[in-house]
């Protein structure tokens, strides 16, 4: 690894300078954005002042958390998340609370019972427990979530989250597990 002073990377004296001043003290022109890392104007776009403060907290968020990296889902977060399903007032943003969940928690199917149920229409309790279901810990239990839908969103509950196997591709997963079995047996034990 070649180590360089920092000094003798290259850097520029308004990005320098940018760095000294306070952000209330850089220069900003009233119709333009000026950057903030290289210091020249950018395309002229109005500047607007990001959201802050409770209001900014309670926008749902977009990121994606692996489901390996998932935690249990505390019961303080089902709280609000409940909380807020029942305040909002369009169907997009109760949804959009129940995706918040399902991207970046595990859920159990209590907890899963508990959330769908603050929503009004069968609609979307089926909608939501589509989503959620990729996030449940034990879906072997999720048969009890039909009871909070209307008998025909039962039946499509079932068809969405089932996966369909043809009778090729189950033989080809039993080959390769037997394969992978076998590899696991050979392989030596240190």
């Amino acid at each position: 690894m070649i180590r360089r002073p920092l000094l003798a990377l290259p850097t520029s004296l308004t990005l320098l300078l940018g760095l000294a001043l306070p952000a209330e003290a850089q220069p900003r022109d009233a119709s333009c954005e000026v950057g903030r890392v290289t210091g020249p104007v950018r395309d002229c776009e109005p500047w607007e002042p990001q959201p802050r403060g409770p209001a900014a907290w309670q926008q749902p968020s977009t990121r994606v958390v692996p489901m390996a990296w998932r935690e249990p889902l505390p019961a303080h977060r089902l709280h609000d998340a409940h909380r807020r399903a029942r305040e909002a007032s369009s169907p997009a943003a109760r949804l959009a609370v129940v995706d918040e969940v399902a991207r970046e928690w595990r859920v159990t199917v209590d907890q899963v019972v508990t959330l769908v149920g603050a929503l009004p229409t069968s609609a979307e309790r089926l909608a939501a427990l589509v989503r959620l279901h990729p996030a449940t810990t034990d879906a072997g239990a999720f048969h009890r979530t039909y009871g909070l839908l209307a008998p025909d969103d039962r039946d499509a509950l079932h068809v969405r989250i089932t996966r369909i196997v043809d009778a090729d591709t189950a033989r080809r997963q039993v080959h390769v597990r037997r394969l992978l079995e076998e590899e696991r047996r050979l392989q030596p034990c240190d």
